[in-house]
């Protein structure tokens, strides 16, 4: 975030709203080029230019599909389910905001109904299970969703 609001608040309200940094005016340019190439720098620890990887779990960006490596079964899955596990999968072992969730998928102004991204979660949830991942998508009560790779379904 680029912004004038200076205050302690202001900048914890926009980490926790989603932004990976907060610069406040006036600024200097060099720091700005700096912050900037840290943010270009980031990288999944298992993403390809066609795949993101975690767990057992690969997503195919172009194809929409995801697999698991260990069973070998693939199945493809829709617009908005491909989205939201990109978003999580991009996020792994953070707790993501319902808000921070609406926002990204469905954009600031949306007029979702409360019942839809728990819709979509168990379609995703299902499909995971179907092809054998060892990767979950759980809920923290008031707090949002987070996934994780459950280690004890690995298999050897």
């Amino acid at each position: 975030m680029l912004t004038a609001k200076a205050e302690l608040e202001d900048k914890l309200n926009g980490l926790q709203k989603g932004a990976d940094d907060y610069l406040t005016k006036p600024f200097h340019i060099e720091e700005l080029v700096a912050r900037v190439n840290i943010q270009l720098r980031k990288k999944t620890p298992h993403q390809t230019n066609d795949t993101i990887e975690v767990g057992n779990l690969r997503l195919n960006l172009k194809s929409s599909s995801i697999t698991c490596m260990d069973t070998e079964e693939t199945i493809e899955i829709g617009k908005k389910e491909f989205e939201l596990l990109e978003y999580f999968m991009n996020n792994k072992n953070q707790i993501i905001s319902k808000d921070q969730i609406y926002t990204k998928i469905w954009g600031i102004d949306n007029e979702i109904e409360s019942n839809n991204l728990e819709a979509y979660l168990s379609f995703i949830r299902k499909k995971l299970k179907l092809i054998g991942s060892n990767v979950t998508i759980k809920a923290f009560r008031g707090l949002g969703y987070k996934l994780e790779v459950n280690h004890e379904e690995t298999k050897n």
